[in-house]
C-alpha cells in the first residue's frame, strides 16, 4: 500500500489574503428595493389605494349642500291696483345622514388598503431573504474559491517535491502518478468553485441591479505547514555529497 503524502492546513497565521465584497448588506437590499421592478409596482399600487382609501375616508364627514335662489317679481298688495316690486333670495341647506353605498365603498377601499400594505410587506420580506441568502452565498463560495486556490498550490508544492524524489530514486513512479492525480483533482476542484462563484456573483447583480465590483481585503488566518521546497540544483548537489547517504536527507 503506497502512503499518500499529505497536505494539511493550519489556522495559526495570517499569510493568505483573498478579497470579499466591500458593499455591505444594507446597502445591497437598498439597492435591491430600488430595482425591483415588481415590488416598485407593488409599491405604486399600494400608495395608489391608500389615497382611495383616504378619499372614502373623507365621505363620513358631514356632506353639507348650500343651494341658492334669487327671486323677482311684483305682486298686488291688498288686492288694490297698485303693484310693487320684490327681489328674493331663497337658500336651501341640505345634510345626508346616512348613504349606504359610500359607507360600502370606504369599507371596501379600507379592505383593499389592507391588502395591498400585507401583500407589500410580505414581497419586502422575500426580498430581503433573498438579498441576504445571496449575500453571504457570494462570501461563502469566495472562502472555497480561496481554499481551492490554496489546495491547489500545496498539492504542486508537493508535487515538485516528490517529482525532485523521483528523479534521486527516492520515490517510484507510482507515487508520482498519484500526486499528478491528486495535483489534476485540485485544479477540478478550483474551477468548479469558479464557476459556483461567478454563478453567485451573478445572482447577486440581478437583485442589486449593478455589478459587484467594489472589494476589500480580509485576512483568512491560513498558513501551510509544507515548507518552500528547495531548487532542483540543491538537491542534486545534496545527492552527489551524501550519495547513498540521501535516503536519510529530510525532505
Amino acid at each position: 500500500m503506497l502512503k499518500r503524502l499529505s497536505y494539511s492546513l493550519l489556522v495559526v497565521g495570517s499569510s493568505l489574503s483573498f478579497n470579499v465584497m466591500a458593499l455591505n448588506i444594507e446597502q445591497a437590499y437598498q439597492d435591491a428595493m430600488q430595482h425591483s421592478f415588481y415590488l416598485k409596482a407593488q409599491n405604486a399600487e399600494r400608495l395608489a389605494n391608500r389615497s382611495l382609501s383616504n378619499k372614502a375616508y373623507s365621505l363620513w364627514l358631514p356632506q353639507v349642500s348650500v343651494d341658492g335662489f334669487l327671486n323677482h317679481g311684483n305682486f298686488n298688495i291688498d288686492g288694490a291696483s297698485t303693484a310693487a316690486n320684490y327681489d328674493g333670495v331663497d337658500i336651501i341647506v341640505r345634510q345626508t345622514l346616512f348613504d349606504y353605498a359610500k359607507i360600502a365603498k370606504t369599507i371596501g377601499s379600507k379592505y383593499v388598503k389592507s391588502l395591498a400594505d400585507v401583500g407589500y410587506q410580505i414581497n419586502k420580506q422575500q426580498l430581503t431573504k433573498k438579498v441576504i441568502k445571496a449575500y453571504y452565498h457570494v462570501l461563502l463560495l469566495h472562502h472555497l474559491l480561496s481554499l481551492a486556490q490554496l489546495k491547489q498550490r500545496l498539492v504542486k508544492t508537493a508535487l515538485y517535491q516528490v517529482r525532485v524524489a523521483d528523479k534521486l530514486k527516492l520515490k517510484t513512479g507510482d507515487q508520482v502518478a498519484y500526486i499528478e492525480s491528486d495535483y489534476d483533482d485540485a485544479i477540478a476542484e478550483k474551477l468548479k468553485a469558479q464557476a459556483y462563484y461567478s454563478d453567485a456573483i451573478a445572482q447577486l447583480d440581478r437583485l442589486v441591479g449593478h455589478r459587484v465590483a467594489s472589494l476589500y481585503t480580509l485576512r483568512s488566518h491560513v498558513m501551510t505547514r509544507i515548507p518552500q521546497p528547495p531548487c532542483l540544483a540543491v538537491w542534486e548537489r545534496r545527492a552527489r555529497l551524501h550519495n547513498n547517504k540521501i535516503k536519510a536527507l529530510e525532505l
